[in-house]
């Protein structure tokens, strides 16, 4: 199997996790729009490395092993598509199109966009209080999973990212910044997420 076919179904089995994990999601009114955002012309290059970074530090070497992050993973995911989300919105980049198809604010309009937003980072979090999807993963260790996440998407990291783009997005000498707080922090996180599940030290 080459690697291509190899990252294709693990992939299409993360998919199925975070399709069964929405399915939960009690909200008739929201249910459209959460799935339109979450799939779709997706690369999910952080789950990707989620997973790899798992089994690098992985002692048991299964080869199913790495779906023990899969929670850890969507909850990335999650905040991924929404940064997306506002990211596109009038207010910030104002784009028209993501992931091949119209932005969400575009499909649904921006206040159901921003709250779209809001309750995928919410989820983001909940995630890490739900024991039955953990595979015996200890709370413990899914709050410094959660810790992980927030450092690289709070106010030292995404967010202010963000707010740097904002106000000082046009500066060539603040793009390389930019992008360690707006992008690297959270390709950082989940490479530190994966490697941590497994057993690597923080």
């Amino acid at each position: 199997m080459d690697l291509k076919e190899l990252f294709g179904e693990r992939i299409k089995d993360f998919e199925n996790f975070l399709r069964d994990y929405i399915s939960r999601i009690d909200s008739p009114i929201l249910k459209e729009g959460i799935e339109y955002a979450l799939f779709g012309e997706c690369k999910r290059f952080r789950p990707l490395l989620v997973f790899g970074s798992y089994e690098i530090f992985a002692s048991d070497k299964d080869s199913k092993g790495f779906k023990k992050t899969f929670p850890f993973a969507g909850a990335v995911e999650m905040v991924h598509t929404y940064s997306l989300i506002h990211d596109d919105l009038p207010s910030m980049d104002n784009a028209e199109m993501r992931r091949g198809k119209p932005a969400i604010h575009k499909k649904f309009g921006e206040g159901i966009a921003v709250l779209l937003g809001d309750g995928l980072l919410t989820e983001a979090f909940r995630i890490f209080s739900i024991d039955d999807i953990w595979n015996g993963i200890s709370r413990n260790k899914r709050l410094i999973l959660s810790g992980i996440l927030a450092d690289a998407i709070g106010f030292k990291g995404m967010i202010e990212g963000q707010a740097m783009d904002i106000l000082y997005g046009e500066l060539k000498s603040s793009v390389e910044k930019i992008a360690e707080k707006k992008t690297a922090m959270l390709i950082s996180a989940s490479c530190e997420g994966g490697g941590f599940i497994s057993g690597g030290k923080r």
